[in-house]
């Protein structure tokens, strides 16, 4: 090749890339999606306020479980954990978890174990402040109060609740109807003993109208 074409060639050449250049067409920036929004979590249940659980409709709940029933907040209901049947639902103060058992012991067991319950909280009234027996519209109850050995996650110590409600028995042994609250403190049980009594005094015999 004579200097001549080898100068024409890549004269020739050099137009090509410049025109193959110009007829590029710019690429636009490249633009990501805007980011997902985080998932909010669902709000939680907004909690009845305190006068709408003293002053608040109620209604009469069936223990399924023991032939009683009772007069609760609306908001009340009974649950199944862990093979067990509680009774649940807000106080003023907290919420309330009663466990829910039925159990039959020796009929001449009854009074032994009654006057030990009140042997103890006379000797030590500070760990045993409650152990008496009384009637609930025609239905013999016994209850005992009692601070529980067990603290809480906080360290604040359990405070044990149990009532227990006799139905007929005869001369060998007698059905007993128990109700524990569960996870409940001194402090709490203060603030909602009026509350909590309110509901304790509704008790029934299942059926009664």
């Amino acid at each position: 090749m004579n200097a001549r074409l080898a100068t024409t060639f890549s004269t020739a050449i050099i137009l090509m890339l410049a025109g193959a250049a110009c007829d590029e067409t710019p690429q636009a920036p490249l633009v990501l999606p805007p980011p997902e929004p985080a998932t909010q979590p669902a709000p939680e249940p907004e909690r009845p306020t305190t006068q709408a659980l003293l002053d608040g409709p109620r209604k009469r709940l069936s223990l399924e479980v023991l032939p009683l029933s009772l007069e609760v907040p609306e908001s009340w209901q009974l649950q199944r954990i862990g093979g067990s049947t509680v009774l649940t639902g807000p106080a003023p103060s907290s919420d309330v978890t009663i466990h829910l058992t039925t159990r039959s012991i020796g009929t001449e067991i009854i009074p032994l174990a009654e006057k030990g319950a009140m042997d103890e909280a006379k000797q030590n009234p500070q760990a045993n402040p409650l152990a008496a027996g009384r009637s609930v519209n025609g239905i013999k109850i016994f209850e005992r109060q009692s601070v529980g050995t067990a603290p809480l996650d906080d360290g604040t110590p359990t405070y044990r609740w149990i009532i227990s409600a006799y139905g007929n028995g005869d001369k060998e042994t007698s059905p007993v109807y128990e109700l524990s609250f569960f996870m409940l403190t001194k402090g709490d049980f203060e603030k909602d003993r009026a509350f909590l009594y309110s509901i304790v005094d509704s008790m029934q015999w299942a059926g009664t109208p």
